[in-house]
């Protein structure tokens, strides 16, 4: 029989405990505890308050009485927008038919990570009126601040983790060596699908190399652009990247793309030689984490 509520049970991976989260549709979310086996009780106890909570959610469809909503709030946003002589005519219709409708009876305080990257995956076949996908542009003053967030600045991959990411055979090599170009110089992804072999330099201060990483690729518009801080970065090749970065050139990208590699070819291309959408990156990552038993880097 189908469970139509949240579920769960904890589990060791290696040295520690990992709870399990299973959806009603039968998702699962992975969680690190930060304890080891042998506290199976105190993790059976943080689990059950997190199921409790979410199934109180659940119940009362996560929206507790009298607390501001997407809609709400939007609707506000709109008002201040007309005052400051800013707004667009399509922003308000968006969100109508793209915001409200999935998400403008929440409450802000259940809108997390995972409902807007849900809602933003299925934004692609969610079409208007007019039968079109959303498009449009934001400007800074119209997003929040940025703030620390205790629970992203708690979380993290593990070393026995990355070196999963960069070295287990069962990865497909390409993505070992994305991975290797985001976790070791912290590019974003879209930087790292946009390096070439000539931002490559292996000596360039003795017997350590640099990458200069100057653009991005954009998936929504196909086109290379500035960083996002508009800043040229050069970033020091740590010795591990090099070594990876040379096998690859060397033997590696010949296998993946049947030719040998030129200064002006990526460094980790998508299969027909052109810069990797982002998008399909991170679904691929997903998996990855998957087929390793990595939990993503969040708490419950």
């Amino acid at each position: 029989m189908k469970e139509t509520k949240t579920t769960g049970y904890v589990r060791p991976r290696g040295s520690k405990l990992q709870a399990v989260i299973v959806t009603p549709d039968g998702r699962k979310a992975r969680r690190a505890l930060g304890l080891e086996v042998g506290q199976e009780a105190e993790a059976e106890a943080i689990l059950e308050q997190a199921l409790a909570k979410l199934r109180t959610e659940e119940a009362t469809e996560g929206f507790p009485a009298g607390a501001l909503t997407v809609e709400a709030w939007g609707e506000k946003w709109i008002e201040d927008r007309k005052a400051r002589g800013k707004l667009e005519w399509h922003e308000e219709s968006h969100l109508k038919y793209f915001v409200f409708p999935k998400l403008g009876s929440r409450t802000l305080a259940a809108v997390n990570d995972v409902t807007m990257l849900d809602w933003a995956r299925g934004l692609e076949k969610t079409a208007g009126p007019s039968g079109k996908t959303p498009s449009g542009i934001w400007e800074d003053t119209d997003l929040p601040e940025l703030e620390a967030n205790a629970r992203v600045m708690g979380a993290g991959f593990e070393i026995a983790d990355v070196q999963a990411l960069l070295y287990d055979p069962c990865i497909p090599e390409d993505r070992r060596v994305l991975y290797a170009l985001e976790f070791l110089t912290g590019m974003r992804t879209g930087e790292a699908a946009a390096r070439t072999w000539a931002d490559w330099e292996p000596e360039y201060c003795g017997d350590l190399g640099r990458l200069v990483c100057a653009s991005a690729y954009n998936t929504r518009h196909r086109l290379l652009k500035t960083t996002k801080t508009k800043v040229e970065k050069w970033i020091p090749v740590h010795p591990a990247l090099a070594e990876l970065l040379d096998a690859w050139k060397r033997e590696g990208w010949e296998r993946y793309r049947g030719r040998a590699p030129t200064a002006e070819d990526l460094i980790v291309p998508a299969s027909g030689g052109k810069p990797r959408n982002n998008s399909y990156s991170w679904r691929c990552f997903a998996l990855d984490l998957e087929r390793l038993e990595i939990p993503p880097p969040a708490s419950l």
